[in-house]
């Protein structure tokens, strides 16, 4: 099973604005990103996300670029949730080729987890509206492929 793991856009600091929406450089990548999966086909059934701003702005902005209306808030994505709890009820059958769109530092812990079991592993460095794409199985889980800003 695909899932696939995106860190929210950047966003404007608490002293510009306490709710952090994306600062325009954050929209303008990405939109840049999600142009990059709609060409590369990339086919989402579902986007998740905190609820935080940020992260549900992220959200519409991929979804628009996917054709996709699909978007719904979870409780578990926000900076420092649990990982273990996520990864077996979250990554299940029920949410393959799945979208989760959360925060750091739970984004790099739960990467880690699944590839090596460790979450202080830091198997993978987010950026800002980057996508982690990972294959989930009985046997375990692998990286399929990561794109960053900078990559496209």
């Amino acid at each position: 099973m695909k899932h696939y793991f995106v860190q929210h856009g950047k966003a404007v600091s608490k002293d510009v604005d306490e709710k952090r929406p994306l600062s325009e450089e954050g929209i303008i990548e990405t939109r840049a990103i999600a142009k990059n999966l709609a060409k590369n086909n990339v086919l989402l059934s579902q986007i998740y996300h905190s609820g935080k701003t940020r992260a549900a702005q992220t959200a519409e902005i991929i979804a628009a670029e996917l054709g996709l209306s699909t978007i719904d808030v979870i409780d578990d994505l926000n900076p420092n949730d649990d990982v273990k709890p996520f990864a077996q009820t979250r990554l299940t059958a029920d949410t393959a080729d799945a979208m989760f769109i959360g925060h750091l530092p739970q984004l790099d812990r739960l990467i880690s987890h699944l590839l090596s079991k460790d979450v202080d592993a830091n198997c993978i460095t987010f950026q800002n509206s980057a996508v982690v794409c990972i294959d989930t199985d009985d046997d375990g889980s692998s990286l399929l492929w990561y794109i960053t800003p900078t990559t496209i």
